[in-house]
C-alpha cells in the first residue's frame, strides 16, 4: 500500500518539475526577443535635434531636401525627406515600399510666418 502512495507522489512531483521547466523555457525565449523600435519617435527626435542645432530651418525654407537627407543617418534603414507647405505643394520623394514610418515636424518659418511640414520617411 505504501508503494502506491510513493509512486503517486513521485509522479506529481515529476509533473510539477516538467511544467516548471516548460514555463521557464517559454519565458526565457520571449525575454530575449529584441524590442520593436518606434521609428516614428526616432525620426521626430532626429528632426528636433537638427532644429535645435539650427540646421533644419534654413534648408526647409529653401526646400533643400537632398541636403537634409545627407545630414541624416539611420543605421540599417533607408530614409527620405518631404517638405510640404500648407498649400499642398510638396518637395522631395516618397518611397514606393511597404512598412514606412513617417515622422512629422512643423516649422512656423524662419524670419516670417511661413509654416512648413517636414516629413521624415523611414523604411
Amino acid at each position: 500500500m505504501k508503494r502506491k502512495g510513493f509512486w503517486r507522489t513521485f509522479e506529481s512531483v515529476l509533473a510539477v518539475i516538467i511544467l516548471v521547466f516548460f514555463v521557464l523555457a517559454l519565458g526565457v525565449r520571449y525575454s530575449f526577443l529584441p524590442p520593436q523600435m518606434d521609428l516614428s519617435a526616432v525620426g521626430y527626435e532626429i528632426l528636433k535635434d537638427l532644429d535645435n542645432r539650427g540646421e533644419l530651418r534654413p534648408y526647409v525654407m529653401n526646400n533643400q531636401t537632398g541636403v537634409l537627407e545627407s545630414k541624416i543617418s539611420i543605421p540599417g534603414r533607408n530614409h527620405a525627406i518631404q517638405i510640404c507647405d500648407f498649400g499642398d505643394a510638396c518637395y522631395g520623394t516618397s518611397p514606393a515600399g511597404e512598412n514606412v514610418w513617417v515622422s512629422t515636424y512643423i516649422i512656423a518659418g524662419e524670419n516670417f510666418y511661413s509654416p512648413r511640414e517636414v516629413r521624415l520617411l523611414i523604411w
